[in-house]
């Protein structure tokens, strides 16, 4: 049997949002939800971890590229946490700290992000070495700046603080309570 490139922690946290691990044509490892319905697949060349995601029958499409698993591992443990979040109706975590739309300007202390192309950032450390490339379609740059807000923590931290009611040990003071709105659909 082929050894998973991803870490145990990592596989126990994706099966806990229902995904779980395969290998394809031994060479593609595939996180893939109950009946294959959204699939992240992780290919590995020239040194760069590639993550591409497929919904359906659809054709993989590029999500972000890096030199290290653990960011992958982390961009997923992102994900999966908001996912897990919402399905045990804890309040929502803003990585900047505050909801609405995200500017370059939002990153983490430390990390610059730059629009390479249409499609295309970068995330860079303080070296400006780069730390990962991200090209969602559209290219959402709120993935980059909560990138940003992680990009050093342990995935046992960032597991326990997405299982935490207030975001701790990592997010103190970055939940929202979920509120909801009633309509008079009486008219009075």
């Amino acid at each position: 049997m082929i050894e998973s490139m991803y870490s145990d922690i990592f596989v126990q946290w994706a099966s806990k949002v229902g995904f779980t691990l395969s290998l394809k044509d031994d060479e593609v490892w595939v996180l893939a939800d109950l009946g294959g319905e959204i699939r992240f697949c992780l290919h590995f060349a020239h040194e760069i971890y590639t993550l591409t995601q497929a919904q359906r029958a659809e054709s993989e499409r590029f999500v972000m590229s890096g030199r290290n698993i653990t960011d992958i591992e982390r961009y997923l443990t992102m994900g999966f946490g908001f996912s897990l979040r919402s399905m045990k109706k804890l309040p929502f975590i803003f990585l900047n700290g505050r909801p609405g739309p995200a500017t370059i300007e939002d990153a983490a202390l430390g990390y610059q992000i730059q629009q390479l192309s249409p499609g295309r950032i970068s995330l860079a450390d303080s070296n400006s070495i780069r730390v990962v490339f991200f090209g969602n379609v559209p290219c959402e740059v709120r993935d980059a700046v909560e990138f940003s807000w992680i990009a050093d923590a342990t995935l046992e931290d960032l597991c326990a603080s997405y299982l935490n009611p207030d975001g701790l040990p990592l997010f103190p003071g970055c939940t929202m309570r979920r509120t909801h709105v009633s309509v008079d659909k009486t008219g009075g």
